[in-house]
């Protein structure tokens, strides 16, 4: 794409390849050296590039904002005409917009695969985490049944009685069963939780970027 500037020292209008752009030469009109300037890309409206924000260059002006569609529309007509996005570095053939336009949305796909991952580690971090406090719980629980048992049988006196002590086992048996119970519903709600989780990552890494 041929660009258009003036020389820095007599303001002689200059032609060149706008991929010249940053060059410095001798002036062909009054020999000084000269900055070969590249034709102005209007500034962006944020970090982002947004649909809409691409300008093409013609008669030596830019002009938009365009949408993607209607760049993709004039690189069929006109393959050798120049675009570039709002605040962008330079001007591009629009023979390379659909290259680019791919490699943008290639890109933000790919950014947004580690998002979702980095989203699904953290939840299962979280429910491991769960999981790893159910079974301090289930330990405590069998651990607490053991000492209870071991101690069960004393009666009002001080002595142990037998009898007293079957009943206290059983009752302390019970609890633990119930309590063990609920314990093991928690972890299987979290062991299908994480199977889900699993899943989501393995189709995610299967995904295309």
């Amino acid at each position: 794409m041929l660009a258009k500037c003036q020389c820095n020292n007599c303001s002689q209008p200059l032609a060149f390849e706008a991929t010249d752009a940053g060059a410095v030469l001798n002036c062909p009109n009054c020999g000084a050296e000269t900055l070969l300037v590249s034709p102005h890309i209007p500034s962006g409206r944020g970090e982002k590039v947004a649909d809409g924000d691409f300008y093409v260059w013609l008669d030596q002006e830019a002009e938009g904002p365009l949408q993607s569609q209607q760049l993709l529309e004039l690189s069929r007509e006109f393959p050798e005409m120049a675009w570039s996005f709002a605040g962008g570095p330079d001007w591009i053939p629009l023979s390379d917009f659909q290259r680019e336009l791919e490699k943008a949305r290639l890109k933000e796909r790919a950014e947004q695969k580690i998002a979702r991952r980095k989203e699904w580690t953290l939840r299962k971090n979280q429910v491991l985490e769960l999981e790893r406090d159910i079974a301090a719980k289930m330990a405590g629980v069998r651990s607490q049944a053991r000492l209870q048992s071991a101690a069960a049988g004393e009666n009002w006196l001080g002595l142990y009685d037998s009898g007293l002590a079957a009943d206290q086992r059983r009752a302390i048996s019970a609890k633990k069963e119930a309590d063990l119970l609920f314990l093991e519903q928690q972890k299987a709600n979290t062991d299908e939780i994480l199977a889900q989780i699993d899943k989501e990552l393995t189709q995610l890494e299967a995904d295309e970027p």
